[in-house]
C-alpha cells in the first residue's frame, strides 16, 4: 500500500514549493495533488463546503492508493471542508504523514512577495483566507514553525518516510490499517459459520515479525467444531473474493477438530482460499452449483508448518487457547512440510530468487539450529553468520523484501549460494538423522 503525506498550511505559507521538491525527491510512483490547481484551474470553483474539489481530490487519492508509490496532497484544505475527506482515505494507507505549516501572518506576507504568482491575489485576499492553528485530528502531525527552511524541511520528510516503519512488523507494531482489516475478519467470520466456531489463529509473518504490507500475506488459520457444508463453503468463497487483496492478500484454511486429533501429516481440511485460488473460485462461483464444494476429502501439507508455528509464535485472535486446540507436531512432519517448499525452491531460485534464497536460508536455519524464523530473522542471521559471499546475496534479497531496492543476481551467483545451502542442509540431515520420526 502507498504512503500517503498531507501539506497543510495558510496560502503563502510554502506548501506547494515543498510539495513539487518532494516529488523531485521521491521520483517514480509519486502522485502530487495541489488543491488549487484542481479548485481554481481545473474546475473553476469556489472553496466551501461539498464544492466539487473536495470529490475530484478523493478520487485522485483513492487512484493514487492503487497505484502509486507516494502520495502527496497539498493546500490550504481547511479542516471544517477538508476534514472529512481525510479520515476516508487514510484506511487507504499503510502510512500517514501529516505536515501543518503554522506561521504568523506576516510571515505568510513576506514569503508571497517572492511568488512568481504574487501578482495573482493581495494581501486582503490572503487576509480573507486565514485560518487561525487549522490542525487535522490526525495522530503524529508535525508541525512547521518559520525559521525552518525548505531543504531542511524536505530532507526530514524525506528520510521519516523512507524509514518504511512497517517493514518487520508484527502484529504488536503493524500500522493501524492492518489490525484494522484483520479485527474486521475476526468479527465476520463468526457470523459467517454461524457460531461453529473454537478459534480463530494467526500464524505467519505477522505472528512472528517481518509483515510487509505490500509483500505478505495476512495468515489465518480457523478451527470450527464441525465440518462445514458446501453452501458454506461457497459463501466463504464469494466473501474472501470481495475482501481479499481488498487492502491485503489473505491466506486462510478452515478445518475442524476432528481433523486434528488425531494428528495425520499431511492433515486434512475444509476449505482453504488464497490469491492463488481465486481464479479457481471465481470459476466454480459462476456454474452457479456447490457440487465442487465437495465432497472428495481434501489435505495440505502446508498445514504441518503452519501448526508448527502457531504452537511457537502464534497468536489467537479469539476463542480456545491455542495449547487446547493443536496438537505437538512431531518434528519430522514438520520437515517433511517445509522440505516440500524447499525443494521446489531449488528449482526455482532463478526464477523467484529473493522469495527462494529467504526460504531456502530459513530451512537451513531450522536444521541447524532448530529455530523457527521468519523471512526477516533468517536473513539478518545468515548475514551475520554465513561466508562474506553469501552475505551480499542475502543482503541483496532482504533489501528486495522490504522494498528499499530492486536487484538484479546473477545466475553464477545463485548457483554458488544453491549449492552451498543445499551442501550443509544435506550433511547436517546426515548427522542430525531428521528423518527419524522424533
Amino acid at each position: 500500500m502507498a504512503k500517503l503525506i498531507i501539506i497543510r498550511g495558510n496560502s503563502g505559507s510554502g506548501k506547494s514549493s515543498l510539495a513539487e521538491n518532494l516529488q523531485r525527491r521521491f521520483g517514480k510512483d509519486t502522485m502530487r495533488i495541489p488543491q488549487d490547481m484542481i479548485r481554481r484551474e481545473m474546475l473553476a470553483v469556489k472553496d466551501g463546503i461539498n464544492n466539487p474539489a473536495i470529490h475530484l481530490i478523493k478520487e485522485l487519492i483513492v487512484y493514487g492508493a492503487k497505484h502509486q508509490r507516494i502520495v502527496i496532497v497539498e493546500g490550504i484544505l481547511k479542516k471544517e471542508w477538508y476534514g472529512e475527506l481525510f479520515h476516508e482515505v487514510i484506511p487507504l494507507f499503510d502510512e500517514i504523514y501529516s505536515y501543518y505549516y503554522d506561521l504568523p501572518f506576516e510571515e505568510t506576507i513576506r514569503r508571497h512577495q517572492y511568488k512568481q504568482n504574487k501578482e495573482d491575489f493581495t494581501a486582503e485576499d490572503m487576509k480573507h483566507w486565514w485560518n487561525e492553528n487549522d490542525r487535522l485530528d490526525i495522530k503524529g502531525e508535525e508541525i512547521i514553525g518559520k525559521n525552518r527552511s525548505l531543504e531542511e524541511i524536505s530532507t526530514q520528510i524525506y528520510e521519516n518516510v523512507t524509514k518504511s516503519k512497517s517493514i518487520g512488523s508484527d502484529w504488536k507494531t503493524c500500522p493501524q490499517n492492518v489490525r484494522r482489516f484483520v479485527c474486521k475478519l475476526k468479527k465476520e467470520i463468526p457470523k459467517l459459520l454461524e457460531g461453529n466456531m473454537v478459534g480463530i489463529y494467526l500464524h505467519g509473518s505477522l505472528a512472528m515479525g517481518g509483515f510487509h504490507p505490500k509483500k505478505s500475506d495476512i495468515d489465518i488459520i480457523v478451527v470450527t467444531s464441525t465440518a462445514i457444508s458446501s453452501q458454506l463453503q461457497e459463501r466463504l468463497a464469494m466473501y474472501f473474493l470481495e475482501n481479499s487483496n481488498r487492502y491485503y492478500p489473505i491466506e486462510i484454511s478452515f478445518l475442524h477438530k476432528k481433523q486434528l486429533t488425531p494428528w495425520h501429516h499431511p492433515c486434512a481440511y475444509d476449505f482453504h482460499y488464497s490469491e492463488e485460488w481465486r481464479e479457481i473460485f471465481s470459476g466454480k462461483l459462476s456454474q452457479e452449483t456447490t457440487d465442487d464444494f465437495e465432497k472428495a476429502p481434501k489435505t495440505d501439507g502446508d498445514l504441518t508448518a503452519h501448526f508448527t508455528i502457531i504452537n511457537k509464535r502464534g497468536i489467537c485472535l479469539s476463542g480456545e487457547p491455542i495449547r487446547q486446540v493443536f496438537p505437538k507436531i512431531p518434528k519430522v512432519d514438520y520437515f517433511d512440510s517445509i522440505n516440500s517448499d524447499y525443494e521446489e525452491c531449488l528449482e526455482e531460485i532463478y526464477n523467484k530468487p529473493v522469495y527462494c534464497v529467504l526460504n531456502m536460508l530459513r530451512v537451513y536455519f531450522y536444521v541447524r539450529d532448530e529455530k523457527i524464523s521468519s523471512k526477516l530473522e533468517a536473513a539478518e542471521w545468515g548475514i551475520k553468520n554465513l561466508p562474506e559471499r553469501l552475505q551480499l546475496t542475502i543482503e541483496k534479497a532482504k533489501k528486495h523484501y522490504e522494498g528499499n531496492e530492486k536487484t538484479i543476481f546473477e545466475r553464477k551467483e545463485l548457483a554458488h549460494y544453491k549449492n552451498f545451502i543445499d551442501g550443509r542442509v544435506q550433511n547436517l540431515m546426515k548427522e542430525k538423522s531428521i528423518n527419524d520420526k522424533n
